[in-house]
């Protein structure tokens, strides 16, 4: 897989765990800001980083610093509270260079249907 389509990829699952665990864009760049900058108490600062967030998420690009920061932002989303009180996993690529890009998108969907279908599982027999 390119560098375009990793970085297309992981926004797409920084946008599918932010509405999974009900959070907007905003709100969890709020979070990741004061999480990240504990001392700084500047407004716009802190604004300007909610809207470079949401550009970030939204424009393609090909640098592989953008690539890390959104695995960052990935996984720091996997390790809140929200994450782990939904019964969301984590999930755990492992590539393969011998896979070309339609065979691991299809192991990926399989994977998160699976994740899905625990989830709503555990949700079921939590209400019983």
């Amino acid at each position: 897989m390119g560098i375009e389509e990793e970085i297309k990829s992981t926004q797409q699952d920084i946008r599918e765990a932010l509405e999974a665990i009900g959070l907007s864009h905003r709100k969890f760049a709020g979070r990741y800001f004061d999480d990240t900058h504990p001392h700084s108490d500047d407004d716009k600062e802190r604004s300007d980083f909610q809207e470079n967030f949401k550009k970030q998420l939204q424009i393609g690009r090909k640098s592989p610093q953008i690539l890390g920061q959104l695995q960052a932002y990935l996984r720091f989303i996997y390790a809140m509270p929200e994450f782990k009180k939904a019964r969301l996993i984590a999930p755990r690529n492992i590539t393969y260079p011998e896979l070309n890009h339609e065979i691991w998108r299809g192991i990926r969907d399989i994977s998160k249907s699976i994740d899905e279908a625990l989830a709503d599982r555990a949700a079921t027999t939590d209400e019983e």
